[in-house]
C-alpha cells in the first residue's frame, strides 16, 4: 500500500468525526493562515519533506482530511478524504 494511502489512513481512524476542540487537544494550535471551517498543521518528516495537513470542520466535527506532500517547498502529492454524506 502506498505510504500516502497508509498516512491518510492513520489520521483518518485518529480524527475522523472528532471536534475542533479535540484537534486543538491533541496538535495544538493551527498555522495561521486556517480559518474557521478548515485547520491546517505542518508536520516536517525530515530535513526536505514536510506534510501539510488539513481538517475541514463540518458542524464542529472533522468530515474531510487532506494531506500534501511537499518536498524543498514544493507540493509533490495529494490525496484526501472526502465525505460525501
Amino acid at each position: 500500500m502506498d505510504q500516502q494511502i497508509q498516512k491518510l489512513q492513520s489520521y483518518l481512524k485518529e480524527y475522523l468525526g472528532k471536534t475542533e476542540g479535540d484537534i486543538l487537544r491533541k496538535l495544538g494550535e493551527p498555522l495561521r493562515f486556517s480559518g474557521s471551517n478548515i485547520l491546517f498543521y505542518y508536520v516536517s518528516r525530515k530535513i526536505i519533506w514536510k506534510d501539510e495537513i488539513a481538517f475541514i470542520i463540518e458542524n464542529g466535527k472533522v468530515t474531510d482530511i487532506t494531506i500534501s506532500e511537499y518536498v524543498l517547498g514544493f507540493a509533490m502529492k495529494n490525496i484526501f478524504y472526502q465525505n460525501n454524506g
